[in-house]
């Protein structure tokens, strides 16, 4: 129908109105030293069952979003998908997933895994060795490269399917790294049936050398001014039985205060031997985003602040529980109700401000 043939009430039931008060708001904040992240974490989702539903809605508005303000980047911080199923549901639950993503409208696009994105946990319980879990490739395959395709990031060009990357943002001076924090070897019982539950990615946390031997080149910024915010499922200055923690926060260390040395780690599993020179330079870490534990929490550890978000699926470790009355559905709560953050990062004010879509109350301002 033409625009001149709407009436004037039929032509306002057309707009799509429903973002306008917080795009309005989100705006007001922005400025030429804010990076806009759109960010979700612990999405956990599964086509089959209803109740999973509302997740999929959540990074839909997230998508719908990011076509109304100016978005640096959409960012999803592991366990995308719930990993208690054969690996062929974990491949179609991951497509919808990135299908649905790569309409975003954000300059860039951050996915990173979580414990439960391999289906390690169905291949332990079922005894399927290998076959059961979802590999570096094909990770790579059906996450990395969809998204990879249309939107800007750097990977390691001396292992292209770790599942770890970075995209810079010139405007801000702002390199975003997403780490993989499930970065274990695959370690099978003598039977080859059996995955080895204490390497197994469902349970364990770490870094392999040649993530690491990576960082340290990512960290060599463009300039002096530049900064550096991190993404990944958990955090190693939180978990702190992660292996090779110690060799990253050195890494770190090193990095923010212009040190020089090698970083070694004698566990069996995890051997490294990563040599770094920040000679001459000072780096700035401003904050290091994650999730996992699905609750809201700000910390510092070891001078960096680091930022969990609770879970876009809703569920809670031990705490209480969030009850709202959604319009249209009614009372929602107990595991299935969250949403997802607008995190307007300012360099400059040394800011965060997470700004919760349809959950004000659930807003934070953080200094970084």
């Amino acid at each position: 129908m033409p625009l001149n043939d709407f009436s004037h009430g039929e032509f306002l039931e057309s707009l799509d109105t429903r973002f306008e008060p917080f795009a309005t708001e989100v705006v007001r904040e922005q400025n030429p030293d804010t990076l806009t992240v759109l960010y979700g974490t612990d999405v956990h989702y599964i086509r089959f069952y209803d109740n999973y539903a509302p997740v999929y809605e959540k990074v839909q508005e997230m998508v719908e979003f990011s076509r109304r303000v100016g978005v640096d980047l959409l960012a999803l911080t592991g366990d995308l998908i719930d990993g208690n199923a054969p690996i062929e549901t974990q491949f179609r639950d991951l497509f919808d997933l990135t299908t649905l993503i790569k309409q975003t409208q954000a300059t860039s696009v951050i996915l990173s895994q979580g414990n439960h994105d391999d289906c390690s946990w169905f291949a332990y319980k079922n005894a399927l060795g290998a076959e059961g879990v979802i590999s570096d490739a094909e990770w790579y395959g059906a996450v990395v490269n969809p998204v990879r395709a249309s939107f800007p990031m750097t990977l390691d060009e001396n292992n292209p399917a770790g599942g770890y990357y970075y995209v810079d943002y010139p405007t801000q001076k702002i390199r975003a790294i997403n780490l993989r924090t499930s970065d274990n070897p695959l370690v099978l019982e003598e039977d080859g049936k059996h995955l080895v539950q204490k390497y197994c990615s469902q349970w364990a946390f770490g870094f392999q050398e040649k993530q690491l031997q990576w960082l340290v080149k990512a960290l060599q910024l463009p300039g002096d001014d530049w900064s550096v915010v991190f993404f990944s499922h958990t955090c190693p200055y939180v978990e702190k039985d992660m292996h090779n923690r110690a060799v990253f926060t050195e890494i770190v260390r090193a990095f923010r205060d212009g040190g020089k040395g090698v970083a070694v780690s004698d566990d069996p599993m995890y051997p490294a031997t990563v040599s770094y020179d920040f000679t001459g330079r000072r780096g700035d870490v401003l904050v290091y985003l994650y999730g996992h534990y699905h609750c809201d929490t700000a910390t510092v550890e070891d001078g960096v602040t680091a930022v969990c978000t609770k879970s876009l699926l809703g569920f809670d470790h031990g705490q209480e529980h969030l009850f709202v009355e959604v319009p249209g559905v009614g009372t929602v709560g107990k595991d299935m109700y969250n949403s997802w953050d607008c995190m307007l990062i300012d360099k400059a004010a040394r800011k965060l401000k997470a700004k919760r879509y349809g959950l004000r109350q659930l807003d934070r301002e953080i200094d970084l």
